[in-house]
């Protein structure tokens, strides 16, 4: 899993190389795929309960699961990226939203607080903790800063298969319901989905392509984390970030 994470990783930091205004979101699609299967690993969303790209591809206000096109990027957009690779078996997942050019300083904040709502979830992932010690934080942050949780998806268990349990939200479920607790050997997915409106309502396009009803503009971040004794490692964590 440490290869399949840091053979995500490093597709996101050549991907980051390319996207820049005028190329096509298909074209990154494709150089993704050449770069995951460079590197021995597979493409972990190609044909994944029938998807048919390598990546799924989501501009402004498009949300998850987007396929990529012949659109060409503009300046001024953000762009996120999810995948994962499979190596010997075993899957990683990660998701990054890209500035593209020069993006409004109200996009720019959204992304930002989707990312340190992120980290915010990471740094609770320790042994004797719950899954809603991960939740509430990033809801409080996400809140707090003004914007509105996607609640429609979730993070998740990662090994053999690429969605496994438990099920990680990004807010607070009703309360009573019990929250799986964290022990070490487990490995799960963070990622939360934020839009610019406080309640976010979807509208699906197709069978892949979700958006926001309004047009309002959506972030995405994920990263794959191991659960040790010691504490946690993140296992798609881009050169960027180190």
């Amino acid at each position: 899993m440490r290869v399949a994470g840091r053979v995500a990783a490093q597709t996101h930091d050549y991907l980051a190389t390319l996207a820049h205004p005028g190329i096509t979101t298909l074209e990154l699609d494709k150089a993704a795929e050449s770069f995951i299967r460079s590197k021995g690993c597979l493409p972990a969303c190609l044909n994944y309960h029938g998807f048919p790209n390598t990546m799924c591809v989501s501009v402004n206000d498009e949300v998850v699961h987007c396929l990529p096109n012949n659109r060409p990027l503009q300046d001024g957009d953000i762009m996120t990226l999810d995948f994962g690779a499979i190596y010997e078996d075993f899957y990683s997942d990660t998701a990054k939203t890209y500035l593209i050019g020069n993006v409004s300083e109200a996009h720019r904040k959204l992304t930002t607080v989707c990312y340190e709502a992120l980290w915010k979830g990471i740094e609770q992932v320790k042994e004797g903790n719950s899954v809603l010690d991960i939740s509430k934080p990033i809801q409080y942050h996400i809140d707090n800063s003004g914007f509105g949780v996607v609640k429609e998806y979730v993070g998740h268990g990662i090994g053999r298969t690429m969605h496994e349990e438990p099920k990680i939200p990004n807010w607070v479920p009703p309360a009573g319901k019990p929250s799986p607790k964290l022990t070490a050997g487990m490995v799960i997915c963070i990622e939360p989905i934020i839009t610019e409106n406080k309640i976010p309502v979807l509208t699906k396009h197709s069978e892949w392509d979700i958006r926001t009803t309004n047009g309002d503009w959506a972030a995405h971040f994920e990263h794959t984390i191991a659960l040790l004794p010691t504490g946690y490692e993140v296992l798609t964590l881009r050169e960027e970030e180190k």
